[in-house]
């Protein structure tokens, strides 16, 4: 027999009506009780029950209470005779309710090509879409394959009506398609009825030049270095110099995007020739939509490794010079008293002569003064002079070119030196003077810290100080990457209009919309400590502004209290001898300590739910009350 529906259940769904009543006059016994379940199991799941099985036992016990006849009685009732039969045909006809015709599936696929080609493709949710239509149009769902085939014919139908489309806004594009086809065609017309013979011999090494031009799209970066850099820059150029238009894929789902970036990734250039004009525009035009984004996305995240990989060499490479110089010279005190004690009974003697000997040779002063250089502030000089010489004598072309092909936004007026600071750098990035020019407006609050000040500005003997352009691009790249971190500034992504998987966090003020990847994603996370990290995270598809103050967010010592994994000795203690006292209790026969509060405290301030518990019984710490109240 079925599960049990519940009591909700079965009075929602097989309860007799009045009308319903009235079409069992004329039946008596199991005939009866049969026709009222079929009746209701029709109404309850847009079908006809197949066997007795299928049906939930409590709802069969409430139908016979309502006709009259003993539950026992369906058991004389065959749901495949010819009575049966001629009872669901009467149905059919008092309902409404029809087989599924060859109109109706084409009606069917029409709808679901309606519905689903501008950006569903998952087979579960065409088939729950079809199944609620049929139940909408009293439809009976026919056989498992021919709703497999319904669901196929859409999902084909669909993918050309969006193929249609999106090649009919390329084909407005002026010299859109031909740019296209350059990427796949020896000849810029793109004749795809050359002869296969003619191509092989004559186009030999053009396809390889195509193959190369395709393979550079498609590639993924290598390691953090100038040369990687260098190469995603060029990269970017010629996915832009195909120039996709803006809004080619308006209202067309991510995910039917991926699909044909799929299709173009895996395909070569010979094979791409072979499809139709139509699909092969739309596959690359996906192609190089998706990999323009992800080139985007690389740059940022090459631009964020390149500065963390400048300064870490930096105080790698500082750090071993120090260890090798430095030797820790004992009694200090003792040593300068033997210094100067010689110093006065020999004053005309030369150092060498007289300091030498007291010091205990040259080589403990040369140890003496190394030490000294071993502070906290020269450490940090040679770690700054070591950043400035990398990043200019290797670096610097490379992150130059990148401003050129990233447009940087900011929607907080607070970042405004540090966005002032970029366009000033590349205003000036082809110049070879040391300083930066006189008249130039130069931020330095927000953009040079307080550690690279004094290491940025030059002050000569007469006239203003000077900033060192070198020192000053060298803070605004740190100042950059840490605002890329905490996204306070991000990079603007090509827009199409498509449909995405999530809503956008950021919106500038002239409307551009701001890149959310999983990299920054990763880094936004980061910025925030691990025990001040909200419940309703902001990586929540439910979250939203307001639920910073909502009760489901918590605060940083409540996150660490509720986060902490090993409690104290004393409260397991106090939990072994809980478990004791109940383990008593239940041999004795009286109630556990646990069990004589039946009512829970609410889950929060003004909330009528109780608190959620855990598998052990125990107030959970790790459930949010919003999602408990929600």
């Amino acid at each position: 027999m079925g599960r049990d529906l519940g009591l909700d259940g079965v009075v929602d769904h097989f309860t007799l009506s009045g009308d319903e009543a009235g079409w069992l006059r004329n039946k008596t016994g199991a005939t009866r009780l049969g026709f009222a379940v079929q009746l209701k199991f029709l109404t309850w799941r847009g079908r006809f029950p197949k066997m007795r099985l299928e049906l939930p036992p409590d709802a069969v016990e409430h139908v016979a209470k309502q006709v009259g006849v003993a539950a026992s009685e369906l058991g004389f009732y065959d749901f495949t005779s010819r009575v049966a039969k001629r009872h669901r045909s009467e149905l059919r006809d008092l309902t409404g309710w029809h087989e599924c015709s060859k109109t109706d599936l084409v009606k069917l696929v029409s709808h679901l090509v309606d519905v689903i080609w501008h950006d569903e493709r998952r087979e579960e949710q065409v088939r729950a879409e079809l199944l609620r239509q049929m139940r909408v149009d009293l439809i009976e769902p026919p056989t498992a394959a021919q709703i497999a085939t319904i669901i196929r014919s859409a999902l084909h139908q669909a993918d050309d009506r969006a193929v249609a489309e999106v090649a009919a806004r390329l084909a407005r594009e002026e010299d859109c398609p031909r740019r296209l086809d350059a990427l796949v065609f020896t000849d810029p017309t793109g004749d795809s009825e050359q002869d296969d013979d003619t191509a092989s011999v004559d186009g030999d090494g053009a396809d390889e030049d195509l193959e190369s031009v395709l393979s550079d799209i498609k590639s993924h970066p290598g390691n953090v270095s100038l040369n990687s850099l260098l190469d995603e820059i060029s990269k970017l150029k010629q996915v832009r110099a195909v120039s996709i238009p803006a809004k080619a894929f308006t209202g067309i789902g991510v995910q039917v995007i991926n699909a044909w970036r799929a299709r173009a990734s895996a395909a070569a250039p010979s094979h791409l020739r072979r499809f139709s004009p139509e699909v092969r525009h739309v596959l690359l035009a996906a192609l190089l939509f998706q990999r323009q984004r992800g080139i985007t996305d690389t740059l940022v995240d090459l631009l964020n490794s390149t500065v963390h990989r400048i300064n870490a060499r930096a105080e790698k490479k500082v750090t071993e010079a120090f260890v090798v110089e430095f030797t820790k010279v004992r009694g200090k005190s003792g040593l300068l008293g033997k210094i100067a004690a010689a110093s006065l009974g020999a004053p005309d003697g030369s150092v060498r002569s007289v300091v030498f000997p007291a010091a205990g040779g040259e080589k403990t002063l040369k140890d003496l003064v190394a030490e000294m250089k071993a502070t906290n502030a020269e450490f940090a000089r040679s770690k700054r002079e070591v950043f400035k010489s990398s990043y200019s004598n290797h670096y610097r072309s490379g992150l130059m070119k990148l401003l050129g092909v990233l447009d940087f936004r900011s929607s907080n007026d607070q970042h405004k030196p540090v966005m002032d600071a970029l366009k000033l750098i590349e205003r000036h990035k082809d110049s070879s003077t040391t300083y930066l020019p006189l008249g130039e407006t130069i931020p330095l609050e927000g953009v040079v810290r307080k550690d690279w000040m004094e290491f940025a500005l030059f002050t000569p003997d007469k006239g203003p100080k000077r900033v060192m352009r070198t020192v000053y691009e060298a803070c605004v790249f740190q100042a950059l990457r840490d605002r890329l971190r905490c996204k306070e500034i991000w990079v603007v992504a090509p827009t199409s209009g498509a449909i995405p998987t999530t809503t956008s966090r950021t919106t500038s003020k002239s409307g551009a919309r701001s890149t959310t990847t999983s990299s920054t994603s990763r880094e936004r996370r980061r910025c925030l400590p691990p025990n001040s990290r909200p419940r309703c995270a902001p990586s929540s598809a439910r979250w939203t502004p307001n639920c910073r103050n909502c009760r489901g967010s918590r605060s940083a010592a409540s996150t660490a209290t509720a986060r902490s994994s090993s409690p104290s000795p004393s409260r397991r203690k106090s939990r072994r001898t809980c478990a004791s006292s109940r383990r008593r209790s239940a041999r004795n026969g009286a109630p556990s300590p646990s069990s004589t509060s039946s009512k829970r405290p609410p889950c929060a301030p003004g909330c009528s739910r109780p608190s959620p518990r855990s598998a052990r019984g125990r107030r959970s710490t790790r459930r949010s009350s919003w999602n408990a109240c929600s």
